[in-house]
């Protein structure tokens, strides 16, 4: 893809974002998974890097799954610190995660303090992480930067999902800098379901608690300097199948929405991340790069 984009609109694509997964971390070597995207890195020339921690789908403050989770955050900024020195990368490398409470359905419905609680919960469990990892490794030697990313509010058949949902719930972890990942499809699909959306009680809670979501250019306000990452996507409906569409297939103004962001006058990485991209030689990543660089060509440096 990063030839066919050259080829067609002389853009040089600069970035790239590596999914990790548990199941790999746990057959391949450190060494061997740096390389690999190391080798990447420097083949393509690439300047700007994110990597994203395996979602473990248990509680982090669950003492049976702490150390399993913080072990697996702990080998993702490991190999990101690695591929820094390797690579000879020039910008940190962005690191995202999400903090999910994944709550049994016995336990629904829950309560506003109870949705707070476990935020708290959740963000104690990693600021204790995170304040070691600090403390044993230096600030000065750390060549990345933690981004929160937003969801939205998922039923399953025997769990519902709480997370930061609305953008003022991101912002609050910039007072420890850690900054913000805006996935486009889940803050769609979290407008949508407090607009419509019906049955889905931790969704319900949320209109509950906020009315609406903010508009789009209300969220980038919101979110202002925290925000570092976009993943870049196309969203309808208010669940997951409507998630991670090619651009143009789903709701969200795209154009006016990179427009908004380019006016806060910084760099901020995007990642076309779709449900299907890795699938059919990565041919809808492809078109979803030629859409970007035919409409909205002007916001990318």
């Amino acid at each position: 893809m990063i030839r066919h984009i050259h080829e067609k609109h002389g853009y040089v694509i600069k970035g790239h974002e590596v999914h990790l997964l548990q199941s790999n971390i746990d057959k391949i070597s450190l060494a061997d998974r740096a390389n690999v995207i190391s080798s990447f890195c420097t083949k393509n020339e690439i300047d700007y890097l994110t990597y994203h921690i395996p979602i473990v789908k248990q509680n982090i403050y669950d003492e049976k799954w702490r150390q399993i989770i913080t072990d697996s955050i702990s080998d993702t900024i490991r190999e990101a610190q690695k591929v820094f020195y390797d690579a000879g990368l020039g910008n940190k490398i962005i690191i995202v995660f999400h903090l999910t409470n994944f709550v049994r359905e016995e336990e629904l419905p829950i309560t506003k303090e109870k949705k707070c609680k476990l935020l708290k919960k959740t963000e104690k469990a990693f600021l204790d992480f995170v304040d070691n990892g600090n403390s044993e490794q230096g600030n000065n030697q750390k060549h990345y930067r933690l981004a929160a990313e937003n969801s939205y509010p998922k039923y399953f058949l025997n769990y519902a999902t709480v997370n930061h949902f609305h953008p003022t719930e991101l912002i609050v972890y910039n007072k420890y800098g850690i900054k913000t990942t805006l996935d486009l499809a889940h803050y769609q699909l979290y407008s949508n379901y407090l607009l419509y959306g019906r049955g889905n009680l931790i969704g319900d809670l949320e209109r509950q608690i906020y009315g609406s979501a903010p508009s789009w250019k209300e969220c980038i306000k919101i979110l202002g300097n925290t925000l570092v990452q976009l993943h870049i996507n196309d969203a309808k409906g208010i669940d997951y199948t409507g998630e991670g569409l090619p651009l143009s297939k789903g709701e969200i103004p795209i154009v006016d929405i990179l427009n908004s962001i380019n006016s806060l006058g910084k760099i901020i990485q995007g990642t076309i991340e779709l449900t299907e991209g890795h699938l059919y030689n990565g041919k809808l990543q492809e078109q979803s790069a030629d859409w970007l660089l035919t409409n909205v060509r002007d916001v990318f440096g």
